[in-house]
């Protein structure tokens, strides 16, 4: 897991119980794709097992289960420009 990864996992886990799903949010102060936007760009839950889903706004929505966390912000991190935090 890398830096950027360890701060959402942080932020996620603040005063919640390690057996309730966790809500967050994905934001991206800077889009360098063009295709989500800046700011809240998708909303997530982060279940007991490690599985994720996420939620992506925009107008062409979509959702989609991860096995985990650090494999979703492979994907979508943008070399740690996406930052999350708890809902």
């Amino acid at each position: 897991m890398n830096e950027a990864e360890a701060r959402i996992m942080a932020a996620i886990g603040v005063g919640r119980s390690d057996e309730c799903p966790q809500p967050f949010a994905l934001h991206r102060a800077e889009d360098v794709t063009g295709v989500s936007g800046a700011g809240v760009v998708a909303h997530g839950v982060l279940f007991a097992d490690g599985t994720v889903a996420i939620r992506w706004g925009g107008e062409h929505a979509s959702t989609v289960i991860w096995d985990s966390l650090a494999d979703a912000m492979h994907v979508h991190g943008h070399d740690g420009r996406t930052r999350g935090w708890c809902g």
